[in-house]
């Protein structure tokens, strides 16, 4: 049975597995949206057992001034995985406009350049939290 078929959401706003192995409530959610359809946050933020909100963010779509406020929405009520094709100049902002708490940076990079800077961008960053 695939994982779409295995949930269902029902009336009480919370999500149970229908398989066999283990009926009842699904021990962590994390929800996947794309910054395209921003207008669901809300909604979802609301789901009971919803533990984490993965946004991608639709790059040819939405520009980060747009989609780092909807990334601090999410974080002011559960953790928030951010997934977007980054250069270096936009993770930076990223990470300098986002709390450290409760976020995870899934990035790619267009160029194996792009890669290495982002990956020192996060090296950086880290040695700064570690100071603090």
């Amino acid at each position: 049975m695939g994982v779409r078929s295995c949930y269902r959401h029902d009336s009480t706003k919370t999500f149970s597995c229908r398989s066999a192995a283990c009926r009842g409530p699904v021990p962590w959610i994390a929800f996947h949206l794309h910054s395209s359809c921003s207008w669901l946050v809300d909604v979802v933020l609301d789901v009971d057992g919803t533990n984490v909100v993965k946004m991608g963010d639709d790059a040819n779509v939405v520009g980060l001034e747009k989609v780092i406020p909807i990334w601090k929405k999410i974080q002011e009520k559960k953790p928030c995985i951010v997934y977007r094709d980054v250069t270096p100049e936009e993770l930076e902002r990223i990470l300098g406009e986002l709390s450290p708490v409760g976020l995870s940076v899934q990035t790619f990079a267009s160029t194996l350049a792009d890669a290495v800077a982002n990956r020192e961008v996060v090296y950086e960053q880290a040695d700064e939290l570690c100071q603090e």
